[in-house]
């Protein structure tokens, strides 16, 4: 049902089988190195787009609080956001709303 994001560069440029395995949702980390998940997000909603992707709900994640971010991960594309730290029934929550 998940997927993780690790690292931008290589998760934007091979989708990691996204195209080939149907994901519903993605959770992608802000900070991740070398690529962010902002510019991250943008391409594969741009990939999305263009019907290269299938598509995914993706959910921020963030050590962030507060709207300046929020508005941040919109801007990039994200459909949610979730602040770390996080617990199951806030993960358990996203799945009953994205699905």
């Amino acid at each position: 049902f998940f997927f993780q994001a690790e690292d931008g560069i290589r998760d934007a440029q091979e989708s990691r089988g996204l195209g080939d395995v149907y994901k519903r949702q993605i959770l992608m980390d802000c900070s991740m190195p070398i690529m962010d998940g902002y510019e991250t997000t943008t391409i594969l909603k741009n990939r999305m787009a263009k019907k290269e992707l299938k598509e995914a709900k993706i959910v921020a994640i963030t050590s962030f609080i507060g709207e300046d971010e929020q508005q941040k991960c919109k801007a990039a594309g994200m459909d949610d956001y979730l602040c770390k730290p996080f617990n199951k029934d806030q993960i358990s929550r996203l799945s009953l709303i994205h699905i």
